[in-house]
């Protein structure tokens, strides 16, 4: 007898190693397995009885069996993952969230359960998602796609959740790199080309948008997209919000680019405050007003009566939504010493250096501040050299080899 329970048992743990609901599990399995479980031997083992009522999606009971093995002492990755989703299914978000972040400590550190590991940290993202913890969320899948590089389900969550947070570049390389593993998807082709078509990338916008009606001929939105690619027919700010989770801001900022490539700074900087009148954390338009505010109604840079304090201004608050925009840094430097603002600049172009010391530029810059307004050759010295080190060939090496020897002197 007791052989003959060992064998069942041991094929009743065999057929609960599921992740997710197994495509061909059928109810009618659950309740062929459930009849062959002799009711005195339940409490044998709470978890194999959880888990096929987890299969027969009877959370409910699943709930109170599987509940019953971890106050026994389980540690099995597993049946916390089956519990937290048996508590998802049943609008617990709570408790759902405490169990997947359990099962992941048990989960991560033993391999062959891989398929759990990964759907407990792609579960616990959507929960946090759902619960408005967008970082929380943004964390769990990091480590999800670090561990998990070919999973493009997490990978498109998560170039997601950037876009919601506004960092539109990190989401293109996440929805690249997914459909580098899959081409076949529809919904991440497009929100592809949607990221570079507000980027004003119409070329990589255009090749994505192509895949989205090959996957699916009538996309109609995909289509929409590629008949106002040229920007000859722009769609209505209340036809662009309607296609998309973007605001409408960033149509005024996609007119804005095409602009200032044409040289049109007045048109540019009429689009861009636009685009601020409907949100001013678009930081596109800041840094692009900024850019625009750069010329004089010439069209000369940094030429005579071209507004530096509204280029500052905007470049400040492009920078205070986004800390890394290294062109807006370099700028920004510029301006400041332009203004006389030159302790702010050196500041600056240092903070620069130190995120990115290969940066040569910002040493060229800083060296000419060091050089020509604080006076402080040694440090001028040493990021001429930096420049010439990480640039050899720049035409302006002969003329500045002859500036470090005259500053030695």
């Amino acid at each position: 007898m007791r052989r003959i329970l060992f064998l069942v048992v041991a094929l009743l743990l065999v057929c609960s190693v599921s992740f997710a609901k197994t495509k061909g599990w059928k109810s009618g399995d659950s309740e062929k397995y459930l009849s062959w479980w002799d009711k005195k031997y339940q409490g044998a083992d709470s978890a194999v009885i959880g888990a096929v009522l987890y299969q027969k999606e009877d959370y409910q009971a699943a709930i109170a069996e599987l509940e019953k093995s971890i106050q026994a002492g389980s540690k099995d990755g597993k049946t916390y993952y089956q519990l937290a989703y048996s508590y998802q299914q049943l609008g617990n978000t709570a408790k759902a969230i405490e169990l997947y972040k359990e099962a992941i400590k048990l989960l991560d550190s033993t391999e062959p359960e891989h398929r759990y590991d990964f759907y407990s940290k792609y579960n616990l993202a959507l929960l946090e998602k759902d619960s408005g913890n967008i970082d929380d969320a943004v964390l769990v899948l990091k480590e999800a796609v670090l561990k998990f590089p070919d999973e493009p389900g997490a990978r498109n969550l998560l170039g997601w959740l950037y876009w919601k947070q506004g960092n539109k570049e990190a989401a293109i390389n996440e929805y690249a790199t997914s459909v580098g593993v899959d081409s076949n998807q529809e919904d991440a082709q497009y929100n592809l080309g949607v990221l570079y078509y507000n980027k004003g990338d119409t070329e990589n916008a255009k090749a994505a948008f192509e895949k989205v009606l090959a996957i699916n001929p009538n996309h109609t939105k995909a289509s929409s997209y590629i008949l106002n690619l040229g920007n000859k027919n722009l769609l209505s700010s209340e036809e662009y919000s309607s296609l998309d989770m973007p605001d409408p801001a960033l149509r005024h900022c996609y007119l804005g680019k095409k602009n200032l490539d044409e040289g049109k700074y007045a048109e540019a900087r009429e689009e861009y405050e636009a685009a601020l009148e409907i949100n001013w954390k678009t930081i596109e338009a800041q840094q692009g007003l900024a850019v625009a505010y750069e010329y004089n109604d010439k069209g000369e840079r940094y030429g005579d009566g071209f507004n530096i304090k509204k280029c500052i201004f905007h470049y400040e608050k492009a920078l205070l939504l986004n800390p890394k925009l290294e062109q807006a840094v370099y700028n920004l430097g510029v301006l400041y010493s332009k203004d006389g603002k030159v302790d702010e600049a050196v500041n600056l172009y240092l903070r620069l250096i130190r995120e990115m010391p290969d940066n040569a530029q910002a040493h060229y810059n800083l060296a000419v501040l060091y050089d020509n307004q604080t006076k402080n050759k040694e440090r001028a010295i040493y990021h001429y050299s930096r420049f010439i080190d990480l640039d050899p060939e720049n035409p302006k090496r002969a003329d500045i080899e002859q500036r470090i020897r005259k500053l030695r002197v």
